[in-house]
């Protein structure tokens, strides 16, 4: 069965179900299905794409295996397909900054006032890893500051641990 990933939310789709777990869960789900495109009738593509807690996260048609030849090759209608959906089209369609699990632990440790070392030992992780996770979490959210990272959490109710 091909789905539609454009113009059908995922909500409303087969894929509503997992959507609402990665809601529930907070999680990000990777998988791909064939694709129909209404606006190009007859192209098919297989499609890789990431569902989160926001719905349909990164979407990326692809030319399949020669075997299924009715999918078609992406290469040869690029130019229609973008001209269709807008330039950069095929690239990620959101933007997600949201933490990893692992990161959001380092800011709810951190916004519970803990030093590098303390983070290290509660997640029992070496102090150089959690000092990448925090310049990760930086760079990721665009912040500069301890400081930055507590009202980051704030703002999303996160408690400190």
């Amino acid at each position: 069965m091909a789905v539609d990933l454009i113009s059908e939310p995922l909500q409303n789709s087969i894929f509503a179900p997992v959507v609402e777990a990665c809601r529930r869960y907070d999680c990000y789900v990777a998988t791909s299905t064939q694709e129909k495109i209404p606006q190009m009738p007859g192209t098919f593509f297989h499609t890789g794409f990431v569902m989160g807690p926001e719905g349909l996260v990164l979407r990326s048609p692809k030319s399949q295996a020669q075997s299924a030849p009715e999918v078609s090759y992406l290469k040869d209608i690029a130019r229609d397909y973008e001209r269709i959906f807008g330039p950069g089209s095929i690239l990620p369609v959101k933007e997600t900054p949201i933490p990893t699990r692992r990161e959001k632990e380092v800011i709810r440790l951190i916004m519970g006032d803990r030093s590098t070392q303390q983070i290290a030992e509660s997640l029992g992780l070496s102090i150089s890893t959690v000092e990448t996770h925090r310049k990760n979490i930086l760079n990721k959210l665009g912040l500069h500051s301890a400081a930055g990272l507590v009202r980051y959490g704030l703002e999303r109710g996160w408690a400190a641990i």
